[in-house]
């Protein structure tokens, strides 16, 4: 997904519905938060990447 896809697919959303919802990262098993460190954009060469961290009880989270 691009940035202009995710600006895109975000700006379609009813503010008045999702704007104070929690933006979490779903994979089977497990969710990511986003960070809220205002420096969540990272540029890795043609990348944009987005800090998160694996939410309590997921599936990828460490067992042992």
């Amino acid at each position: 997904m691009t940035l202009k896809m995710l600006r895109e697919a975000v700006a379609a959303m009813d503010p008045e519905l999702h704007d104070f919802k929690e933006v979490q990262v779903w994979l089977p098993g497990s969710y990511i938060d986003l960070t809220t460190n205002r420096k969540v954009f990272i540029l890795a060469g043609d990348r944009l990447l987005i800090e998160g961290n694996l939410a309590p009880g997921s599936a990828l989270e460490d067992q042992g």
